[in-house]
């Protein structure tokens, strides 16, 4: 009677085991991810500043969730070999992974020798607005860098979109980067300059030359929103959805009359009818800011789930009385001057070339780096993360008086809201 489900049992259960990951190799992984989590340094480039921020935990928590466990995708993966780095590497992303399973990484396997090593482009996932790149390198610490050149070896004019959510990969040597083209009328050519910037005793470039296959690249599709809606008398006007196989991205404005700077939304999300969910990425505030009062927020490519229902949702915002967004230090004496009036910026000091702030608050899912740059001043941005606080280390030019903006806070305004796409 029931000899046709348990057969279709039989079968699941084969296709799982063909692309588990071996218990061994999970135990080496997590050990892997231990000794990650002890190494924590910035980067050197300003473009990736915080991929660390990533505690063990999450490290854990993703390394248990298994691939796609389809017969297609299974097939798929099975016909490309080496592609388990960038499967393991992708596989928190409900949408890069859809991507995968329909055949949108590009394999290219390219490598170029620099002074110490050298660096490979392993594969590539690409629309007609953003190109991610899986690579590896001899010598992870040398790699500054990646952007884009045309066929004219002209920089095309991109922008570092967001961190991929770090998913432990197999040899836990493969890194991504995600470039997105800033002119909205700009699409990716045919024919791209891979340029990868090491810094091994000088600076070096290795150019790598990629035909871009355009059976990978989907039409992005396009909703025309113009909903404005009200959150503590703040009014929010989501203009535009543009859904690419790589990301999804929500055009958001803010009118100038709001009295509160909006930061961000806390748990912006699409889903349909069927219970699916795309989330949104953690990302860097000011890099996706065009100008003061308009937002691009980035959500995972819901492009290959067909739904006769579309809804974009959020939990509450991140918002501060606009008189309140500056903050004013006086490093000589290593106390605050002005700050927010909920004194959750409780200390600051200094230790020669940085300036350390202290912001007691353990909402880290998408608070990034809350501080503009301090003008006149060189160096790295670091973040050192506790169970109730995040405290900042910023360039200190030796300036008595120190003058910066926020540029995101954990001051929530809960309100949960909704809004139809389709």
């Amino acid at each position: 009677m029931f000899e046709r489900e348990e057969k279709e049992l039989a079968q699941s259960r084969n296709e799982i085991e063909k692309i588990m990951i071996s218990e061994e190799l999970a135990d080496q992984a997590i050990l892997k991810g231990i000794q990650k989590a002890k190494a924590i340094q910035s980067k050197k480039n300003k473009t990736r500043p915080f991929s660390w921020l990533l505690s063990a935990s999450l490290i854990f928590l993703s390394f248990f969730l298994t691939i796609h466990t389809s017969e297609s995708a299974a097939k798929f993966f099975a016909n490309i070999p080496g592609l388990e780095q960038v499967i393991s590497k992708i596989r928190n992303d409900t949408g890069l992974l859809a991507a995968a399973e329909n055949n949108y990484i590009q394999k290219i396997g390219m490598t170029k020798e620099h002074t110490s090593g050298s660096v490979t482009i392993d594969s590539i996932i690409h629309d007609e607005k953003s190109l991610i790149v899986f690579f590896t390198s001899e010598n992870s610490d040398a790699v500054l860098s990646i952007s884009l050149l045309d066929d004219q070896q002209q920089p095309l004019d991109t922008e570092y979109k967001f961190e991929q959510t770090e998913a432990l990969d197999i040899s836990d040597t493969l890194e991504s980067d995600t470039l997105t083209l800033t002119d909205p009328q700009d699409t990716m050519p045919d024919e791209i300059n891979i340029r990868v910037e090491v810094n091994t005793d000088k600076i070096e470039y290795l150019t790598f030359p990629v035909t871009l296959d355009k059976k990978k690249a989907a039409k992005k599709k396009e909703f025309e929103l113009n909903e404005t809606v009200t959150v503590a008398g703040q009014q929010i006007t989501f203009t535009s959805l543009k859904i690419y196989p790589t990301m999804t991205a929500v055009h958001v404005k803010y009118p100038e009359e709001n009295s509160m700077e909006i930061f961000g939304f806390n748990n912006l999300q699409l889903s349909d009818e069927n219970g699916n969910v795309w989330k949104q990425y953690p990302s860097d505030p000011a890099a996706n800011t065009s100008t003061k009062n308009e937002e691009v927020v980035i959500l995972e490519s819901s492009y290959f789930t067909e739904s006769e229902k579309l809804y974009l949702q959020f939990d509450s915002l991140r918002a501060l009385d606009k008189k309140e967004t500056s903050v004013v230090i006086d490093a000589g004496k290593e106390q605050f001057i002005k700050t927010p009036s909920d004194g959750l910026l409780s200390d600051v000091y200094v230790i020669k070339d940085d300036l350390y702030i202290r912001l007691d608050t353990n909402s880290f899912e998408n608070l990034i780096f809350p501080l503009e740059e301090v003008k006149g001043t060189k160096g790295g941005y670091g973040i050192v993360k506790d169970t109730d606080h995040m405290r900042y280390s910023v360039p200190y030019n030796g300036s008595q008086l120190v003058h910066l903006n926020l540029v995101d806070y954990p001051a929530e305004i809960v309100n949960k809201t909704e809004i139809e796409i389709k």
